[in-house]
């Protein structure tokens, strides 16, 4: 099964990528592929494999990225570019990966730069995956685990967010137990990442949770962080999202990237400019179709590389723009 669904995905890529030139038929053909393609998935969700940076990883079957990648060439390599620029800068650097999937940002990354990366995943079938992939790359450790604000049990489940993503659903009266663990404890286990320059968290809901739970590590350690911003999300675990900025603010954090979900570079500020935050948490408060962001932080320590950062970001997208005729 698993190769007649990678030449399922290839047809569907194809399709996707000749959508506004195919025309009807086209259209009709693609949303076949994807009844056979929802079908298969009722008995079966086989791996299949796809080129993400310069490396074919697996996926399982389910997973939208093979397919949104067509779409969206640019998506998560944001993550990549500053990497590449912060490995540039700070010696040993070493990079931490929580919510790692099945390990498309190692890829991404690993296309740009070699570094050691601590990978984190906590659901069991995208770490199953993610051992798989992480077998062609060295100084590379999976970990699988949840990470929240502090070590604790909750009664809960993981469920199927979006084709790609899984999130943690509380269920007061569930015997399943999901065991979080808060960051520094894991690090504590792997003390070669202790040091960490770059934190990358995407977590759907828990990426405040995290930097809560870590601030003393990360006023310490001061890396960058790479995290999502998803108000929606950040409701259901009854966080407020927005007072995460006065935090950051409270250790030195000064900078700001804002990109959009899709990783197109919008805007940058500094986490004390109030009026720019409530405007930003109102604007990904709003409509499904901008319910999340991705936001990179910087250390006031930090200003000549977040400068790098955000001038290399404007260039980048004028000459994509200019060679994609956008």
């Amino acid at each position: 099964m698993n190769a007649i669904a990678q030449l399922l995905i290839h047809s569907i890529q194809h399709s996707v990528s000749n959508l506004n030139k195919g025309g009807y038929l086209n259209k009709i053909l693609l949303t076949l592929k994807f009844i056979i393609r929802k079908l298969m998935l009722k008995f079966r969700n086989p791996l299949i494999k796809h080129k993400v940076g310069k490396y074919e990883i697996f996926f399982p079957l389910s997973h939208n990225l093979p397919i949104d990648s067509i779409i969206n060439p640019i998506y998560s390599t944001n993550i990549a570019r500053i990497a590449s620029l912060a490995n540039e800068k700070f010696q040993n650097f070493t990079f931490i990966d929580i919510g790692a999937n099945v390990g498309d940002t190692l890829a991404l990354l690993r296309s740009v730069a070699e570094f050691p990366v601590l990978c984190i995943e906590g659901d069991e079938e995208y770490y199953s995956i993610l051992t798989k992939n992480v077998k062609r790359f060295h100084e590379v450790i999976a970990m699988h685990a949840l990470i929240g604000e502090r070590d604790q049990d909750i009664h809960g489940i993981m469920i199927p967010n979006y084709s790609g993503s899984k999130q943690v659903l509380l269920l007061k009266n569930s015997r399943n137990l999901l065991k979080f663990e808060n960051l520094v404890s894991i690090l504590e286990k792997f003390p070669d990442f202790l040091k960490s320059k770059m934190i990358k968290i995407d977590t759907d809901g828990y990426d405040c949770k995290i930097i809560r739970g870590s601030l003393k590590w990360l006023e310490k350690v001061k890396p960058i962080i790479f995290f999502e911003y998803a108000p929606p999300y950040l409701a259901e675990q009854s966080d407020d999202g927005i007072s995460i900025f006065s935090f950051l603010n409270e250790i030195e954090y000064k900078f700001m990237l804002l990109y959009a979900s899709n990783g197109d570079f919008m805007f940058s500020s500094t986490l004390d400019n109030q009026v720019f935050i409530e405007e930003l948490h109102s604007y990904f408060s709003g409509p499904k179709t901008r319910m999340c962001g991705d936001i990179c932080v910087f250390q006031s320590e930090d200003d000549d590389l977040f400068e790098v950062c955000r001038r290399n970001e404007l260039n980048y997208f004028k000459n994509y723009r200019q060679q994609n005729g956008i």
